[in-house]
């Protein structure tokens, strides 16, 4: 497999929005023309390296891109949360930033529009596992929790029955929005359920050996954010 044959970006464009995520494959299909910044997995990694971007962009703006394991049985790969409070499952400590009011009714807008064929280039294995599904599943749970490491099924589970409300678990949420939050900076956090409930994972370090349904949740990942940035760039 090779996702980046033939591959096109788009180029989105939005003053003061800064765009990070934990790994730089969480964003592939994304063009941008906007800093996209990697801070590494981990809440520890995350600030020190996200304090250092903040002083280099000064942004308005954070867009929080990546992904999360699922915590209910009926959440699937591919499907797009917009969280608004963010909790450490270690303490319970949690905070609440509140999604822009208009971006959930224009991710609900464009729900079953296809994938645009541009973020596929000329790849005909990209065409025939993505090129004919529905953009994403846009999910009403809106908790985010941040654990200390990947969680094992029996943890993502125990995080379902714990927080009947959470939308995903991943390691890097809680962090960035606690910066966010003690410098004043507006968030938005689109996260794609990379992993099931039920399934195991490791730490994914080679991106040429991720599992067939990365595509599934990158695709529909970079759609979610085109639309957050759909304001910003003057995008129909």
């Amino acid at each position: 497999m090779n996702p980046a044959s033939g591959y096109s970006p788009v180029i989105l464009s939005g003053a003061k929005d800064l765009v990070v995520c934990a790994v730089r494959w969480e964003t592939f299909f994304l063009g941008t023309s906007l800093p996209v910044v990697t801070l590494g997995m981990g809440a520890q990694r995350s600030r020190q390296n996200l304090e250092k971007a903040i002083l280099k962009y000064s942004p308005r703006r954070i867009v929080l891109a990546g992904f999360s394991g699922a915590v209910r049985q009926d959440q699937r790969v591919g499907d797009i949360a917009l969280p608004e409070i963010f909790c450490a499952a270690r303490d319970g400590c949690e905070l609440k930033i509140p999604t822009d009011a208009d971006l959930r009714a224009r991710m609900e807008a464009i729900i079953g529009d296809m994938i645009p064929t541009e973020m596929l280039g000329h790849d005909p294995h990209l065409r025939s596992q993505i090129g004919s599904c529905p953009a994403f599943r846009l999910l009403a749970q809106t908790r985010q929790i941040s654990v200390a490491h990947i969680a094992s099924p029996l943890e993502k589970c125990d995080i379902g029955r714990r927080w009947p409300d959470a939308c995903g678990v991943d390691m890097e949420s809680f962090a960035v929005a606690s910066i966010c939050a003690d410098r004043g900076i507006a968030l938005t956090c689109v996260r794609a359920v990379f992993d099931e409930a039920d399934q195991r994972l490791s730490s994914w370090n080679n991106f040429w050996r991720l599992p067939s349904w990365y595509l599934k949740a990158a695709s529909h990942l970079a759609q979610a954010i085109r639309c957050c940035l759909t304001e910003s760039v003057g995008l129909a």
